[in-house]
Protein backbone atom coordinates (compact mmCIF):
# COMPACT_ATOMS: atom_id res chain seq x y z
CA UNK A 1 0.00 0.00 0.00
CA UNK A 2 1.28 3.42 -1.05
CA UNK A 3 2.15 5.65 1.62
CA UNK A 4 -0.97 8.29 0.25
CA UNK A 5 -2.97 4.91 0.22
CA UNK A 6 -2.54 4.83 4.21
CA UNK A 7 -2.82 8.44 4.58
CA UNK A 8 -6.13 7.87 2.77
CA UNK A 9 -6.67 5.57 5.46
CA UNK A 10 -5.54 6.93 8.87
CA UNK A 11 -8.00 10.02 7.84
CA UNK A 12 -10.82 7.58 7.44
CA UNK A 13 -9.81 6.61 10.95
CA UNK A 14 -9.94 9.91 11.91
CA UNK A 15 -13.59 10.74 10.54
CA UNK A 16 -15.18 7.49 12.34
CA UNK A 17 -13.49 8.27 15.70
CA UNK A 18 -15.95 11.40 15.51
CA UNK A 19 -18.43 9.92 14.33
CA UNK A 20 -18.55 11.50 10.38
CA UNK A 21 -19.85 8.16 9.00
CA UNK A 22 -20.37 9.49 5.73
CA UNK A 23 -17.03 11.36 5.45
CA UNK A 24 -15.11 7.84 6.50
CA UNK A 25 -17.25 6.40 3.86
CA UNK A 26 -16.25 8.53 0.91
CA UNK A 27 -12.67 7.82 1.46
CA UNK A 28 -13.14 3.88 2.30
CA UNK A 29 -14.53 3.76 -1.43
CA UNK A 30 -11.78 5.65 -3.05
CA UNK A 31 -9.50 3.36 -1.18
CA UNK A 32 -11.55 0.24 -2.68
CA UNK A 33 -11.68 1.90 -6.09
CA UNK A 34 -8.07 2.50 -6.23
CA UNK A 35 -7.88 -1.41 -6.90
CA UNK A 36 -6.66 -1.85 -2.86
CA UNK A 37 -9.62 -3.75 -2.13
CA UNK A 38 -8.84 -6.18 0.75
CA UNK A 39 -11.09 -7.50 3.18
CA UNK A 40 -10.44 -5.03 5.74
CA UNK A 41 -11.42 -2.19 3.78
CA UNK A 42 -14.69 -3.67 3.32
CA UNK A 43 -14.94 -4.43 6.58
CA UNK A 44 -13.96 -1.27 7.75
CA UNK A 45 -16.70 0.55 4.95
CA UNK A 46 -19.38 -1.68 6.00
CA UNK A 47 -18.55 -0.36 9.92
CA UNK A 48 -19.12 2.60 9.21
CA UNK A 49 -22.17 1.69 7.08
CA UNK A 50 -23.92 -0.02 10.34
CA UNK A 51 -22.86 2.88 12.30
CA UNK A 52 -24.75 5.27 9.87
CA UNK A 53 -27.53 2.65 9.76
CA UNK A 54 -27.06 1.97 6.31
CA UNK A 55 -27.96 -1.80 7.24
CA UNK A 56 -28.19 -3.05 4.00
CA UNK A 57 -25.24 -1.69 2.30
CA UNK A 58 -23.22 -2.95 5.51
CA UNK A 59 -24.62 -6.24 4.70
CA UNK A 60 -23.26 -6.33 1.42
CA UNK A 61 -19.84 -4.85 2.42
CA UNK A 62 -19.84 -7.17 5.03
CA UNK A 63 -20.65 -9.87 2.59
CA UNK A 64 -17.78 -8.61 0.47
CA UNK A 65 -15.19 -8.92 3.38
CA UNK A 66 -16.29 -12.76 4.21
CA UNK A 67 -16.13 -13.44 0.70
CA UNK A 68 -12.06 -12.45 0.64
CA UNK A 69 -11.67 -14.20 3.67
CA UNK A 70 -13.70 -15.73 5.87
CA UNK A 71 -12.05 -16.02 9.02
CA UNK A 72 -12.69 -12.89 10.78
CA UNK A 73 -15.25 -13.18 13.96
CA UNK A 74 -16.15 -9.23 14.01
CA UNK A 75 -17.29 -9.07 10.06
CA UNK A 76 -20.04 -11.94 10.92
CA UNK A 77 -20.55 -10.56 14.33
CA UNK A 78 -21.03 -6.68 12.40
CA UNK A 79 -23.23 -8.63 10.11
CA UNK A 80 -25.54 -10.08 11.80
CA UNK A 81 -26.23 -7.01 14.00
CA UNK A 82 -26.62 -5.36 10.66
CA UNK A 83 -29.10 -8.39 9.86
CA UNK A 84 -30.58 -7.86 13.12
CA UNK A 85 -31.68 -4.04 12.27
CA UNK A 86 -33.46 -4.89 9.28
CA UNK A 87 -35.44 -7.88 10.62
CA UNK A 88 -33.33 -11.08 8.99
CA UNK A 89 -33.60 -12.92 12.63
CA UNK A 90 -32.27 -16.17 11.40
CA UNK A 91 -29.96 -15.03 9.01
CA UNK A 92 -28.09 -12.79 12.62
CA UNK A 93 -28.74 -15.98 14.26
CA UNK A 94 -26.19 -18.19 11.75
CA UNK A 95 -23.82 -15.40 11.62
CA UNK A 96 -23.35 -15.11 15.52
CA UNK A 97 -22.85 -19.07 15.20
CA UNK A 98 -19.81 -18.51 12.79
CA UNK A 99 -18.27 -15.61 15.03
CA UNK A 100 -18.70 -17.65 17.85
CA UNK A 101 -17.62 -20.74 16.17
CA UNK A 102 -14.51 -18.54 15.18
CA UNK A 103 -13.86 -16.64 18.75
CA UNK A 104 -15.70 -17.84 21.89
CA UNK A 105 -14.25 -15.08 23.94
CA UNK A 106 -16.83 -12.47 23.19
CA UNK A 107 -19.34 -12.37 25.32
CA UNK A 108 -21.43 -9.92 22.71
CA UNK A 109 -21.68 -12.70 20.36
CA UNK A 110 -23.43 -15.55 23.09
CA UNK A 111 -25.53 -12.05 24.77
CA UNK A 112 -27.19 -11.63 21.14
CA UNK A 113 -27.75 -15.13 20.38
CA UNK A 114 -29.40 -15.64 23.70
CA UNK A 115 -31.57 -12.54 23.02
CA UNK A 116 -32.73 -14.47 19.40
CA UNK A 117 -33.26 -17.43 21.63
CA UNK A 118 -35.36 -15.60 23.98
CA UNK A 119 -37.34 -14.37 20.91
CA UNK A 120 -38.00 -17.05 19.28
CA UNK A 121 -39.07 -18.95 22.47
CA UNK A 122 -36.34 -20.78 22.37
CA UNK A 123 -35.94 -20.55 26.58
CA UNK A 124 -33.40 -23.50 27.20
CA UNK A 125 -31.12 -22.27 24.65
CA UNK A 126 -31.50 -18.75 25.20
CA UNK A 127 -29.95 -19.85 28.93
CA UNK A 128 -27.60 -21.43 27.48
CA UNK A 129 -26.08 -18.08 26.01
CA UNK A 130 -26.59 -16.49 29.16
CA UNK A 131 -24.55 -18.67 31.33
CA UNK A 132 -21.99 -18.58 28.51
CA UNK A 133 -21.75 -15.28 28.74
CA UNK A 134 -21.60 -15.26 32.40
CA UNK A 135 -18.52 -17.78 32.00
CA UNK A 136 -16.82 -14.82 30.00
CA UNK A 137 -18.32 -12.00 32.11
CA UNK A 138 -19.40 -13.08 35.33
CA UNK A 139 -21.04 -9.06 36.53
CA UNK A 140 -22.35 -9.45 32.63
CA UNK A 141 -25.79 -7.10 33.74
CA UNK A 142 -27.98 -8.17 31.11
CA UNK A 143 -27.19 -12.13 31.05
CA UNK A 144 -27.81 -11.89 34.46
CA UNK A 145 -31.88 -10.24 34.96
CA UNK A 146 -32.20 -12.08 31.84
CA UNK A 147 -31.60 -15.35 33.47
CA UNK A 148 -33.47 -13.93 36.20
CA UNK A 149 -36.43 -13.45 34.25
CA UNK A 150 -36.11 -16.53 32.36
CA UNK A 151 -35.94 -18.27 35.98
CA UNK A 152 -38.79 -17.09 37.10
CA UNK A 153 -41.18 -17.51 34.11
Amino acid sequence: MSEYLKHILKKADRFEAIHKYDDAIDLYDKLIESDYCEARLFALRGYSKFKAKYYSDAINDFSKAIDLKADVPTTFFYRARSKEEIGDIDGALDDYKKSAELDYDKPDVHINMGMIYEYLGDVKKAMEEYQITLKLDPENEIAINSLEVLCNQ
